[in-house]
């Protein structure tokens, strides 16, 4: 079987081979579920800016057919819209829920510029990311995660989120896409996002969890990211730091 060219040159159907019936679907929800939070309890203490992080509870994704439109963006901050002059916290975790809650009026409200960030990084990990809805598994295609959804840039790797981070990253964008649903036993979730704006700097601060699947490794780490846009279409990482929590 002959399959397009996958974005950013990852192979799209990484992480569903295992998901050949619901039964097993469900089963690796299960076993993520449980690596991250056998992650959680070898902390010493939560962490005190970010809520305890778990893969969200699986969903069935709504048909592309029956979803709604997305919403209108402002271009620059109106009066409704949060100042970002100071850190923002955009995306986290329900605690009791493990399910990601995103700040809908701040996305909103996003210049370009700012998207892009995000948008940078919604494409190196996943946000409870699924499978549109009656995807054949044997041969995937569109994947739907939910913050590069928020962000307004359809499916995950695919023409509008692509389209924005290689227009202000051009040769810069990431080496690749994730694509990989969040009931993959190997993956890496966000789990909180939060945003800076001043002057020409935009920076991004994030925390995620890596799980290498059974009987393997999960683990918490986080990632600050300072953009650059001192150009009307670009950006440029100035600085950028990862931590591996303890």
């Amino acid at each position: 079987m002959t399959s397009s060219k996958p974005p950013f040159g990852i192979d799209i159907r990484r992480g569903a081979a295992m998901q050949t019936a619901h039964s097993v679907r469900a089963a690796a929800s299960l076993m993520v579920w449980a690596s991250l939070v056998a992650c959680e309890r070898n902390q010493p203490e939560p962490l005190p800016t970010a809520p305890s992080v778990a893969p969200a509870i699986p969903q069935t994704s709504a048909s592309a057919a029956n979803a709604e439109p997305e919403p209108a963006r402002s271009a620059t901050p109106t009066k409704d819209c949060p100042k970002l002059d100071v850190a923002t916290k955009l995306v986290s975790t329900d605690p009791s829920t493990y399910r990601l809650i995103f700040d809908e009026a701040a996305l909103q409200c996003l210049s370009d510029a700012e998207r892009a960030a995000v948008a940078y990084v919604s494409a190196t990990l996943g946000s409870d990311c699924e499978w549109e809805s009656g995807t054949d598994l044997a041969d995937p295609r569109h994947m739907n995660c939910k913050l590069t959804t928020a962000l307004g840039l359809g499916p995950q790797c695919e023409e509008k989120h692509k389209g924005l981070v290689s227009e202000f990253w051009g040769n810069e964008m990431p080496a690749q896409c994730a694509k990989v649903p969040m009931t993959a036993f190997a993956q890496t979730a966000l789990s909180s996002l939060s945003m800076q704006h001043q002057g020409e700097l935009i920076t991004v601060a994030y925390e995620a969890v890596t799980t290498t699947g059974p009987m393997g490794e999960a683990w918490r780490w986080s990632e600050v990211i300072e953009f650059r846009n001192a150009e009307a279409r670009a950006l440029k990482i100035v600085t950028r730091k990862k931590e591996r929590k303890k």
